[in-house]
């Protein structure tokens, strides 16, 4: 064991007298900066060692080394030890003291010289800037020397002089040393000196500055490189005292800034001293989720960056070379789509040169690039024939495609005809699925466009919404329906030799929200402690959105219910997705009104239940008694508990010493919710019994609590 973490018991000396007007009780205060000096040998041991000056052991209890001494100035003590935990005195508590053989009392023989005193500080608050050393003097004289010893006020750890525990030195001179100091180091700090004449201390405040880690770069970030180039990412971080740079990488390893660089065990990946991450040479493997972490004493701040590595060439999905024969006058869709890391660029060379890209359209020509990279041609003719070029390129490679366009003269055509649709108006149920049927004829043969509500164009070969899609046919069909798919829809078939066209009105029907059986839900009763289902059935369309009014006014349903058990809140209830709401272990708080409301896009209706539970009564149970004699100053508040268990729920009532029923009405008193008496401005008149009555249909019980007012004389 340390020698300064050990006690060592001697056997005290011999004592010829101790004067018997020094026995009065050792009194700290702590309400303002000072210094405090009354110390009497007849309570306070002469000599001790304090306890390891660590915060994280503040309740250690002291130990107090006393020894009986005789009236007689020749007898010889027996030595005894007594280990007592020492009170708190206005917050503070005392330290841990020890006998030490540097500090003795003089043999038999010697004599009072007097209590010590400690030299006063030109300053009683000290500021330090976080993770720097910090100074608080503490000089003392006496005779014989005292011994010294510093206390942190908020933790009661002490530590002696002379001693150095961790971070905390105090030294010869008395002044206490905190090495790097941290902002938990930060508060009121008590020197204390002291020997077998008396005890002075003194209280100071140290003030930690400091300031919480910031990173300046964005919480979140997407950055992409290619396979094997380099890539810098920055993290710019602020806060006083400097923050420490980390980088956590996808793998979990820390590499941490240093200068010049911090190098994982990656070596291609390295942290320079000012927080950027470099990664040479990226590969595969560092693809992921980076995290930038700026700390401190103070604190800590991160910020994440997801790194993407280009790594897959483009793929075109169709044949590299294909030979195609068209008929004059019609219409060509030559698809071109690819995939890759990332997604790669189509582009499109005609055979005269012209370069044409996504949603890129040529007017002169009839052209158009579709956002999946197919090429439409409108109105073929000859001067359309020819190679054309489909080029997929990103950041890692490229690829071609080349299609030899032939055009065919047309030797007989017919004009678009539609020769089978949809009735002209159609009833879809919401949710459902539409079916629009849109049939032609003609040479060559019609082409089938349909024009949505929203004035939206599709065909077999582009959709601009997944749900929606044209067959070889022209059948139009529609997953999902929802209100905004109703409307007039406009089917056209073209062909060179002219247009046909036929419009269709489709309606969705939806139903209002509405719960069922509402009249057989009226009320409902629990028993306490019990479970509590009440059952919300409801129907409409689109299906209605549940949610539960509590008794309190808390609005709940399954959505809320998600997100508080993903913020990781506690709760009672369930709302299940049918709309039952569920409470379990059902109290007092339960009963009341539950409000059901069922809502969608076209109503809302709701269903009300008056919840009672059914209580198994419990006599009061007054759970404070041991609170029998309350001394308060005159002049000053008084507060007297009474804090009762019972079901139902006990009344409180308070009996004043002149045996009358104290009324909450009068100013000078105030009965709170817990039971609590609240006198104001006490008088001596207010002294004496006070009984507290609890009462509820099950039984009563009561406790006795004794007012002393104390009065002080005007000159105290």
């Amino acid at each position: 064991m340390d020698p300064a973490l050990r006690a060592t018991i001697q056997e005290a000396p011999r004592i010829n007298h101790i004067p018997d007007d020094q026995s009065q009780d050792q009194q700290v205060t702590t309400s303002e900066p000072r210094r405090i000096s009354e110390f009497h040998p007849a309570t306070q041991p002469p000599y001790y060692k304090p306890a390891p000056f660590v915060s994280d052991h503040p309740t250690s209890q002291a130990i107090t080394m006393s020894s009986e001494i005789s009236p007689s100035a020749t007898a010889t003590p027996t030595p005894t030890v007594a280990i007592q935990t020492l009170p708190f005195t206005e917050g503070l508590r005392t330290s841990r003291p020890d006998v030490s053989r540097n500090h003795q009392l003089p043999g038999q023989g010697s004599t009072l010289r007097g209590k010590p005193q400690i030299t006063k500080s030109d300053f009683q608050t000290f500021t330090v800037e976080a993770e720097t050393d910090a100074q608080l003097p503490c000089g003392a004289e006496g005779e014989p020397m005292p011994f010294l010893s510093w206390t942190k006020v908020a933790s009661g750890a002490s530590i002696a002089k002379n001693t150095r525990v961790h971070r905390f030195e105090v030294h010869p001179n008395g002044t206490l040393t905190i090495r790097n100091t941290q902002p938990m180091d930060g508060g009121q700090y008590l020197c204390t000196v002291q020997n077998q004449y008396g005890t002075d201390q003194m209280l100071l405040n140290m003030v930690v500055l400091s300031r919480h880690p910031r990173v300046l770069q964005p919480r979140h970030r997407d950055i992409a490189v290619r396979l094997g180039g380099d890539v810098n990412v920055e993290c710019n971080v602020e806060g006083h005292p400097t923050p420490r740079v980390t980088w956590v990488l996808p793998n979990h390893v820390h590499v941490a800034a240093a200068a010049p660089f911090g190098v994982s065990p990656q070596q291609h990946v390295a942290v320079f001293s000012n927080g950027t991450l470099r990664i040479s040479q990226a590969t595969l493997t560092d693809r992921g989720i980076y995290k930038c972490i700026g700390s401190s004493a103070a604190g800590a701040d991160t910020v994440s960056v997801r790194l993407s590595v280009s790594a897959l060439p483009p793929v075109i999905q169709q044949k590299q070379h294909e030979n195609t024969t068209l008929t004059e006058g019609g219409t060509a869709y030559i698809h071109c789509t690819a995939t890759g890391a990332p997604q790669p660029v189509i582009r499109w060379t005609t055979p005269d040169g012209v370069k044409l890209t996504a949603s890129q359209f040529v007017t002169a020509r009839n052209l158009l690039v579709f956002p999946n990279g197919t090429l439409y041609m409108r109105g073929l003719g000859p001067g359309n024939a020819g190679r054309y070029e489909c080029s997929a390129s990103n950041g890692v490679a490229s690829s071609t495609r080349t299609v030899t366009l032939s055009i065919k003269r047309n030797l007989s055509s017919a004009k678009a005809s539609i020769t089978l649709s949809s009735p002209q108006r159609t009833d879809v149920v919401y949710g459902g699925r539409l079916l629009l049927n849109c049939v032609a004829k003609g040479e060559p043969e019609p082409r089938i466009i349909w024009r949505t509500p929203s004035n939206k164009l599709v065909d077999a070969q582009y959709s601009f919404d997944p749900r929606i899609k044209v067959f070889p046919n022209g059948t139009l069909t529609i997953h999902s329906v929802t209100d905004k798919d109703s409307g007039d829809y406009l089917c056209v078939a073209r062909n060179k030799m002219g247009d046909d066209y036929v419009l269709l009105r489709v309606d969705v029907l939806t139903k209002p929200a509405k719960i069922e059986q509402k009249q057989h839900r009226s009320s409902q009763e629990v028993v306490y402690g019990g479970d509590l289902k009440v059952d919300c059935v409801a129907s409409g369309l689109p299906n209605p959105e549940i949610s539960w009014a509590l008794p309190d006014g808390t609005m709940v349903n399954p959505v809320k219910q998600r997100d508080s058990v993903s913020r990781g809140r506690t709760r009672r209830y369930v709302v299940f997705d049918n709309g039952t709401l569920f409470f379990n272990h059902v109290g007092m708080p339960e009963e009341g009104d539950y409000t059901c409301y069922a809502e969608n896009q076209l109503g809302k209706d709701e269903m009300k239940v008056r919840v009672k539970v059914k209580v198994a009564s419990s006599p009061p149970q007054i759970q404070d008694k041991d609170q029998k004699i309350v001394k308060v100053f005159y002049g000053e508040t008084m507060t007297l508990r009474c804090h009762t268990t019972g079901e139902p729920k006990p009344v409180i009532t308070w009996i004043s010493p002149t045996h009358r029923v104290i009324s909450p009405a009068i100013d000078k008193y105030q009965v709170l919710d817990d039971g609590t008496l609240v006198v104001q401005r006490v008088q001596r008149f207010d002294g004496g019994n006070y009984t507290c009555m609890s009462r509820n249909n099950a039984g009563q019980d009561n406790k006795v609590v004794r007012l002393d007012v104390l009065v002080t004389s005007p000159n105290d």
